[in-house]
């Protein structure tokens, strides 16, 4: 059974923990909800009996217009993770630093293209301090999946992550360890899979990796 759809999930759920009945119908979307917060955002510390890293795939993958006032723009609301921040026609992209760092960096800039760039309390802010437009590429989470939102890019590209990772909330719900352990490993596989790929596709040839400094005056 292909998975592209909210009902066809909900179909197989039932069928391979052959569970027709309303009261376990009822709990689909606890499952969905669980298996999406799974995916999008891992789960668990590298090393945990059910640690599972985030899902990156090309399917998640966007680029949006940022505008910056005076070097501060809104973070995209579905953004979970940032790969490019660049300004359009600019090869090396502008260089992340954490609040604290660029905070440092910022106090002796000057006027110019941004250099550094950091997001905090959902904002992108860039140094020196930019106005205007800004493209970013960033990872992005779509609405959930539900009955009245029954498809969509996600379970369009990755309906076999979505069974597996309901699949371990449905029989960790039935209290079914051993399924469960058994459909979190078909995920786990599944899923360094999927982020293979969308690796190799980042980065098909030999890794370069380049740095950049920036000296103020």
């Amino acid at each position: 059974m292909a998975i592209a759809s909210y009902p066809s999930l909900k179909s197989a759920l039932q069928t391979y923990a052959v569970r027709p009945d309303t009261t376990f119908g009822n709990q689909v979307p606890t499952f969905v909800q669980l298996a999406e917060s799974r995916m999008y955002n891992g789960s668990g510390e590298a090393g945990d009996e059910l640690y599972t890293p985030p899902l990156r795939s090309g399917a998640m993958e966007v680029t949006a217009t940022v505008t910056m006032t005076s070097g501060v723009g809104a973070l995209p609301t579905n953004a979970l993770e940032v790969r490019k921040l660049y300004v359009s026609g600019q090869k090396t992209g502008i260089t992340y630093q954490t609040p604290e760092r660029w905070a440092e960096l910022n106090e002796n800039a000057s006027a110019g293209t941004p250099v550094f760039y950091t997001i905090e309390a959902g904002s992108i802010k860039t140094t020196p301090a930019h106005t205007g437009n800004l493209l970013v590429t960033y990872f992005r989470k779509f609405d959930e999946i539900s009955d009245t939102n029954a498809t969509g890019e996600m379970i369009l590209a990755h309906g076999d992550l979505y069974l597996e990772a309901c699949l371990f909330e449905a029989f960790s719900f039935l209290q079914e360890p051993t399924l469960a352990i058994g459909h979190l490993a078909k995920y786990r596989g599944l899923l360094a899979g999927a982020n293979r790929t969308a690796g190799s596709m980042r980065y098909p040839g030999p890794l370069r990796v380049r740095t950049r400094g920036l000296v103020f005056p």
